[in-house]
C-alpha cells in the first residue's frame, strides 16, 4: 500500500508545482523532480499487475492525445 501512497504524493506535488507562478522557478524545479522521484519510486514497488494496468493506460492515453483533430 505504500506505493499508492507514493504515487499520491507524485500526484499532490504535480498540482502544487502547477499552482505555483513562473517567479517561484527554484520551488517549482524542487516539487516536480520531488514528484518525479515519489512516483518512480511507487511505480517501482507496485505490484506487476498494477505496473502493467498504469503502462496500458498511459498508452492509450497517449494514443487518444495524439491522434489529430
Amino acid at each position: 500500500m505504500s506505493w499508492l501512497l507514493l504515487l499520491v504524493v507524485a500526484v499532490s506535488f504535480a498540482t502544487l508545482g502547477k499552482a505555483l507562478k513562473l517567479a517561484d522557478e527554484v520551488y517549482i524545479i524542487a516539487i516536480f523532480s520531488a514528484g518525479l522521484l515519489s512516483a518512480c519510486w511507487g511505480f517501482i514497488t507496485a505490484p506487476t499487475t498494477v505496473q502493467l494496468s498504469l503502462g496500458m493506460l498511459a498508452l492509450g492515453w497517449l494514443q487518444v492525445s495524439s491522434r489529430p483533430t
